[in-house]
């Protein structure tokens, strides 16, 4: 590969380099605003009689998401907050959170729309790696136009890979999500059923 194949390269990737850089920047920015309010949500809910007001809204405002006061605490015990408050603040009318449990809601109850999601995310998946590969190959063995055009697509191609990447990463969340709260509902059942011993 001679220098101008790698310039065309180097070009192709510049834009994504840059984008990248400024949302990292926005990303911490944030962060810092937001262990901020973290802290003041610890402290609210450290009261010996916690505000209820205070603490949903300091939820909803970290979260982006509004739950209930006993739902917000029932989250905060559990080993995988971080994931659910994510799913749910992702879509709020595919899953939500409930007496402890993760739940579809919405167009999520609708099985064929499980389903159809299942699938476009799958093939979303694969025909952005297909774009990716073509738009590069295009940049690299190209001539004139076809350069331009590889490198162009490029760009968006790496955009449709990012967010490819990201829905098919959410529906994994999801569906461990779902399981493990199913999971433990057929465990509770499970227990119920028990007869219990007199002796």
């Amino acid at each position: 590969m001679d220098s101008t194949e790698w310039l065309k390269l180097l070009l192709a990737f510049i834009p994504a380099i840059g984008t990248y850089s400024v949302l990292k920047f926005n990303q911490v920015q944030t962060m810092k605003i937001k262990a901020e309010l973290i802290e003041k949500l610890s402290n609210a809910m450290n009261q010996p009689t916690p505000n209820k007001h205070s603490v949903t809204e300091l939820f909803a405002l970290i979260h982006k998401v509004k739950f209930k006061f006993e739902d917000i605490i029932a989250l905060c015990d559990d080993s995988d907050c971080a994931k659910i408050t994510q799913a749910v603040r992702t879509a709020p009318n595919l899953i939500t959170y409930e007496n402890g449990r993760v739940v579809y809601t919405g167009i999520g109850l609708n099985r064929f729309f499980r389903w159809l999601d299942k699938y476009h995310t799958f093939y979303f998946y694969w025909f952005s790696v297909i774009a990716l590969t073509s738009s590069a190959i295009a940049t690299l063995f190209g001539e004139g136009s076809i350069a331009i055009i590889g490198m162009m697509g490029t760009v968006f191609a790496t955009a449709w890979f990012a967010t490819a990447i990201k829905d098919r990463k959410f529906a994994e969340t999801v569906d461990y999500l779902i399981e493990r709260s199913q999971l433990e509902d057929s465990q509770a059942l499970a227990v119920s059923a028990e007869p219990e011993n007199t002796e």
